[in-house]
């Protein structure tokens, strides 16, 4: 059977055979194969004199009940008077060929700073139907981004009242958007009014630090032993920076990798907790001291104190006995260190003992490994002689 809807009719109704208009009720159920898409039900305010419509009510099928039917395809009405009518007549029928889906606009749901769900329930009025949703920042939606929806994207044909939905990203925070559903089939391509919402503010960008850094020590032209604190962000925008200052290096990696800063990129704006190795760098000299500083755009950034000392030791001949008779071992030799804290160990090779002085030498070369108590070392040398043997 061809399709097509109702708008309007006036329906007349009588207990009487007509004589007199009666205010018993009147039903209308428009089918479409065989199927009731919607019932209208007019129970009250029904013409009973002649004197306005000649007795007819106008039935707007628009707005009759408070639900819009005009626009749903039937092939059927059905018109049932009340109980006691036994006469019915309608005039005026008004109606138009088939109509292409029916489209309402919900309002917008899980609206956040950078997303939002737009929502549309479609009638597929008999025919299978794409739905998308127009959205973008203009009341009129010109210019508007055109999206096909991710839930009920398809309406099969027949399938009746849908709700389709489709989840945006990568909005602006603190901006009106507008939206509408669109739906499109072989009847026609019609949209539904336009809905705005409004996305909230974005977050604060934060950073947190966990832990401190104890003094660090090391060895001239050796890096120091590591130490490490935590850092994490939420609600990023950007890369989160730890930079050293002068004279320290950082790293994510206890044993390698350390540079005068690393760079922590964000998944959906979160660095989860993750742990940053710092020690002086083996270029250091003197106390270096300064602030490890975490930072990231937006967000206040989040310092972490380190200091050190750079140990530089040092040692000089303080005095030498070369050999006095070509054989002998006479020769001593005594060193002093400068630098570091002791107490100092001592090492004489290739003999001469663990004291700052080694006695009863013979003539050669002689190092001295000088260690002091945090381990830093240095060496000094020195050449013993003799005098010529006596030829006879």
């Amino acid at each position: 059977a061809a399709l097509f809807t109702i708008k309007a009719l006036h329906v007349y109704v009588s207990n009487d055979k007509g004589n007199t208009p009666a205010s018993s009720g009147v039903t209308f159920k428009g089918k479409r194969g065989g199927t009731v898409i919607y019932t209208i039900t007019k129970s009250s305010g029904l013409n009973t004199s002649f004197g306005t419509n000649n007795g007819f009510t106008y039935i707007d099928f628009s707005t009759e009940g408070g639900v819009n039917n005009s626009n749903y395809n039937i092939d059927e009405l059905e018109i049932q008077g009340g109980a006691s009518n036994n006469y019915l007549a309608i005039d005026n029928f008004i109606w138009s060929p088939k109509f292409g889906p029916v489209v309402t606009t919900s309002a917008a749901t899980s609206v956040g700073a950078t997303s939002a769900t737009l929502n549309g329930i479609v009638n597929d009025n008999a025919y299978t139907t794409t739905v998308s949703f127009d959205y973008g920042t203009s009341p009129s939606l010109a210019g508007a981004t055109n999206t096909g929806a991710t839930t009920g994207g398809t309406v099969n044909a027949n399938a009746g009242n849908t709700n389709s939905a489709l989840t945006i990203t990568g909005l602006a925070a603190s901006t009106t958007y507008y939206f509408r559903v669109k739906a499109v089939n072989s009847v026609s391509t019609l949209t539904g009014s336009i809905l705005n919402f409004t996305t909230s503010s974005a977050p604060t960008p934060s950073i947190t630090t966990t832990g401190s850094l104890s003094a660090f020590t090391s060895c001239a032209g050796s890096p120091s032993a590591s130490q490490s604190f935590t850092v994490s962000g939420s609600n990023l925008t950007a890369n989160l920076i730890v930079s050293a200052p002068t004279g320290f290096e950082v790293s994510t990696s206890s044993g390698s990798g350390y540079a005068n800063m690393v760079t922590l990129v964000p998944a959906s704006g979160t660095v989860n907790n993750t742990s940053v190795y710092a020690r002086l760098t083996s270029a250091a000299t003197g106390t270096p001291s300064g602030n490890i500083t975490c930072a990231s755009t937006g967000a206040i950034s989040k310092t972490v104190a380190s200091s050190g000392t750079v140990i530089t030791l040092t040692a000089s001949l303080s005095s030498k006995t070369d050999i006095t008779c070509n054989g002998g071992a006479n020769g001593s030799v005594t060193v002093s260190p400068s630098g570091g804290t002791g107490p100092y160990l001592f090492s004489w090779a290739p003999s001469g003992g663990t004291s700052a002085t080694a006695n009863n030498l013979t003539a050669g070369t002689y190092t001295c490994t000088i260690t002091e108590s945090h381990l830093c070392s240095t060496t000094q040398t020195v050449t013993l002689t003799q005098p010529n043997a006596v030829v006879n």
